[in-house]
């Protein structure tokens, strides 16, 4: 209806044809504020429903990629609060299997192992809180000096 009232103002350019394509764009305009305020209204009825929060984050992932101001958004805000607080808040009883302790020596640790964690390490990171960078303990050769720490601890 909106299109035919446009074609019609373009052929005629008469202000009587505009201002009725301007009453079109206007009804349509609001049709579509209510079709999506019901949309919405029925998305807050069914929000227990999983599948149906799957799909309202889905869309409002959407929107907020496109840049677009989220209607509800402050309902789907307090409503992912309350549901973590929720989460968050609830006693679980947890099991955990019980398992026997590992008897006999601890192996040491060998040279080998400590040059290939070394080598494991990326180059170029900043040094960690004793100040000495992977880089550093690579090139100084202190696989000696490292195994034997590593075994004293």
């Amino acid at each position: 209806m909106q299109k035919r009232a446009y074609n019609r103002w373009q052929k005629s350019c008469s202000n009587e044809d505009n201002n009725k394509y301007k009453e079109k764009a206007r009804q349509t305009k609001q049709q579509i504020a209510r079709a999506k305020r019901m949309a919405w209204e029925s998305w807050n009825e069914e929000k227990t429903s999983g599948r149906m929060l799957k799909q309202m984050f889905k869309f409002l992932e959407q929107m907020g990629k496109e840049r677009k101001e989220v209607p509800g958004a402050k309902y789907v805000k307090d409503e992912r609060r309350h549901n973590f607080e929720t989460l968050l808040n609830e006693n679980k009883e947890h099991e955990f299997e019980e398992i026997d302790m590992v008897q006999g020596p601890i192996e040491e640790i060998s040279e080998e192992e400590v040059n290939r964690a070394l080598n494991g390490m990326k180059s170029g990171k900043a040094p960690g809180p004793t100040g000495l960078s992977s880089d550093l303990m690579k090139k100084a050769g202190f696989i000696g000096e490292l195994t034997k720490t590593f075994r004293d601890i």
